[in-house]
């Protein structure tokens, strides 16, 4: 047997883990055994053109979605930095606006703190004016009052 079938049948014969089968010489081989020999090796070119067309086939597949998954990543990626320019549009606006509403809290707080600090001055003063007024009236009320049996007039002295 030529060593290219005598290499292709030792492949094609399933492998046993106690010995391996010896080949049979050229000369003890009938010619049954060598057809046979031939279509296995024929069937195995057979096996390998049909591996190598379907990985052909899977290979051009694998491309075409790799095309169509990248078209479609694109036009996500278009459409998501489209909505995010939107979104970060109006984050910036709102920022502002908050930027805007804490300038106008703190002044609003520190015309707050001013008006309680006039309030309370402005307490204090109405209440010495109230005592002072209480005062007066109380004065103009002694003028007011008549002793008995005591003369008006100057005094004896």
């Amino acid at each position: 047997m030529p060593p290219k079938l005598r290499k292709a049948a030792d492949q094609a014969a399933p492998a046993s883990d106690s010995a391996t089968e010896d080949v049979p010489d050229e000369n003890t081989q009938d010619p049954g055994n060598a057809a046979i020999l031939s279509a296995i090796s024929s069937l195995r070119s057979e096996i390998r053109s049909i591996k190598s067309d379907i990985g052909e086939i899977i290979d051009s597949k694998i491309e075409k979605l790799a095309v169509s998954i990248r078209g479609e990543l694109t036009a996500f990626q278009q459409e998501a930095s489209s909505a995010l320019s939107v979104v970060k549009i109006t984050v910036d606006e709102h920022a502002s606006k908050l930027a805007s509403l804490e300038t106008n809290a703190s002044t609003s707080s520190d015309t707050v703190a001013k008006l309680e600090q006039d309030v309370g001055r402005l307490k204090q003063a109405v209440e010495q004016l109230t005592d002072k007024c209480m005062d007066l009236e109380g004065r103009s009320r002694r003028q007011n009052i008549r002793v008995l049996h005591i003369k008006e007039g100057p005094s004896p002295g």
